[in-house]
């Protein structure tokens, strides 16, 4: 299930649906920086535009952007939310 879909309203909405995979392949293409500033989070967009792709840490620096535990996983992502 994608985690940015045309259901996906809310930013928890799209931490309820969270996938690493998915969270990835969206930073990749472009789509969460768009969501997140559609969602209202400028400041989270803004750092997201703003990582380089070849960053080996894409994924610890996406978790800080977003406010989540590096330690959590995916199904304690999306029941928390």
């Amino acid at each position: 299930m994608p985690m940015i879909d045309e259901n996906t309203k809310t930013f928890n909405d799209m931490l309820h649906k969270f996938e690493i995979d998915e969270l990835i392949y969206s930073y990749c293409t472009g789509e969460l920086e768009i969501f997140l500033r559609r969602a209202g989070k400028r400041g989270e967009a803004d750092a997201v535009a703003a990582l380089s792709t070849h960053n080996a840490f894409i994924l610890v620096e996406l978790y800080k952007i977003l406010g989540l535990d590096p330690n959590m996983t995916e199904d304690e992502i999306r029941s928390a939310f």
